[in-house]
């Protein structure tokens, strides 16, 4: 078969775009688009009998990173309160969000990401769920293996970006976090010159009736 750099084959959609690597310190999976020794990392193919070779040194440019000339991200991470104190280290989660020029506003392999389900043995000890919900592709494309995604960007419009996220609790009650709060922190790219929203656009997070704008206060709320 043909044998193909990672950034063509994230370019003809056969891969996942970013590398996904586990944070012991805080619980979670996180993107990565640097390999380092002696670390695990999950990646999604989007076809079968696929080989991954692995050489002693991989250059992270291979990786696909968002260009900082247009493209706008926002990561948001969801962990309980007061996670990492002494016996009390419930999972958290990490979810991508944002547009570029050259996205597609449906699912385009190698660009979105689907969500990894929580481990059923690890979920034992208590977790914060977080995805994004695009069942709408799923009604469009039944070849889809999932309506949940970690990452979702969209095409660039200058107009309005909406994201249905998903978040869900288990068993994170605690000495340290009596009334189960999840602590939401975020961070995010500024748009750059070119796109007609780059004054005074603003950045909600809804939660029922319930809104937050996430440009006028710091990056972390509970």
């Amino acid at each position: 078969g043909d044998i193909l750099p990672m950034s063509e084959a994230i370019d003809s959609g056969l891969v996942s775009s970013r590398l996904l690597g586990f944070d012991n310190s805080i619980a979670s999976y996180v993107p990565s688009f640097v390999v380092e020794p002696f670390m695990g990392y999950w990646a999604y193919a989007f076809e079968d009998n696929l080989i991954l070779k692995i050489q002693n040194h991989i250059d992270s440019d291979s990786l696909s990173q968002p260009d900082e000339n247009s493209d706008w991200r926002m990561k948001l991470s969801a962990r309980a309160s007061n996670a990492g104190e002494p016996y009390y280290n419930p999972w958290g989660n990490v979810i991508d969000i944002g547009f570029s020029a050259s996205a597609s506003d449906d699912f385009r392999a190698g660009e979105d990401e689907y969500h990894l389900p929580l481990d059923p043995y690890f979920s034992a000890y208590g977790y914060t769920n977080f995805k994004i919900d695009n069942s709408d592709w799923a009604l469009e494309n039944e070849e889809l293996d999932s309506s949940y995604f970690s990452q979702d960007i969209q095409e660039a419009n200058d107009t309005l970006y909406v994201w249905n996220i998903i978040g869900e609790s288990n068993d994170i009650h605690h000495d340290y976090n009596e009334f189960e709060e999840i602590v939401l922190s975020w961070e995010m790219s500024e748009l750059i010159e070119g796109y007609s929203l780059i004054e005074g656009y603003s950045i909600f997070l809804y939660v029922g009736a319930d809104s937050l704008n996430m440009r006028a206060r710091p990056p972390q709320v509970t």
